[in-house]
């Protein structure tokens, strides 16, 4: 057993020296921000704490400056780090009560933040993010490479259209007639019938198209279309193993050579094996096939 130890074991002692030397790089550095909670970003001073934070990492770290170029800044952040563990940072979105984390790896150009999610925000959580939501004006402003900057959120949050009742027109007015010598029973009045229109299929190009309501998402998808995010980014859910993700970038960009900006903007890695049930997001701006992948 003690042979087995010393031959193997090397490599996860260096693993866990270089995880437990980059977090006490991220507490040395940023003492008060660490294990502090949820701080809310800043939409007018960039030299506030969770902002400068995000500033410098974005910096080092190209992986989380290209995620937060894509899906834009979050509302709030948390870094959260155990005794002898690597610490994660966690971002808030509040507009879509989503929620975003990313752990710190070592690589040949720097620190890098691999992000992971989206994940659904914690409604304890969710309660102070949306107190925050109110208080901010603008979106959060950051210092990169000596200039200003903001991020604009994509997945801007838009409410469901209500369908408007459509009401009959009123009848004539009747003619008038001779009193009956024979008094009448009353007449009950007719109820007037409240007819709701359906959401018409999408006419316009699916390039073009934001499906707004939950009823065109159906009708989209019952056509033979792949479902779509507000955005007008396109979800796929992996329904069998022989979908891989360079098949699904293929499909759906006409290259698989774009395999690693659509890995990157899922946060994962273009090696990482995808299981079924997984929802893998295609960008817009790399969209040439909006019809969705056969199952084989």
């Amino acid at each position: 057993m003690k042979t087995l130890r010393s031959h193997f074991y090397p490599i996860h002692w260096l693993c866990a020296l270089l995880l437990g030397l980059t977090a006490c790089s991220l507490r040395n550095s940023y003492p008060g921000l660490v294990n502090r909670g949820i701080l809310p970003l800043s939409d007018s001073d960039a030299l506030m704490g969770a902002n400068l934070f995000m500033s410098k990492e974005m910096e080092k770290s190209s992986y989380l400056y290209s995620f937060i170029k894509t899906r834009g800044a979050p509302t709030a952040i948390e870094l959260a780090q155990a005794s002898m563990g690597t610490t994660r940072l966690i971002m808030f979105y509040a507009r879509e009560q989503e929620v975003y984390t990313a752990s710190p790896t070592e690589r040949e150009t720097g620190r890098q933040w691999v992000v992971r999610g989206p994940y659904q925000i914690d409604w304890r959580d969710n309660r102070q993010i949306q107190r925050v939501q109110k208080a901010m004006q603008d979106e959060p402003v950051f210092n990169l490479w000596g200039k200003t900057q903001r991020f604009a959120t994509r997945h801007r949050y838009q409410p469901e259209k209500i369908v408007q009742p459509v009401l009959p027109p009123l009848p004539p007015p009747a003619r008038t007639r001779r009193a009956p010598t024979r008094r009448a029973a009353p007449k009950r009045p007719v109820s007037a019938k409240v007819v709701a229109t359906a959401t018409p299929a999408p006419t316009q190009d699916p390039a073009q198209f934001r499906p707004s309501n939950i009823d065109q998402k159906a009708l989209l998808m019952a056509q033979g279309f792949a479902e779509r995010a507000e955005n007008g980014d396109l979800i796929h859910t992996v329904k069998t193993e022989n979908q891989s993700l360079d098949k699904i970038t293929k499909w759906y960009t006409g290259s698989d050579k774009n395999v690693a900006e659509v890995a990157q903007f899922n946060g994962t890695t273009p090696e990482k094996k995808i299981v079924v049930g997984e929802r893998i997001h295609i960008p817009l701006n790399l969209i040439r096939e909006f019809k969705a992948m056969p199952d084989e």
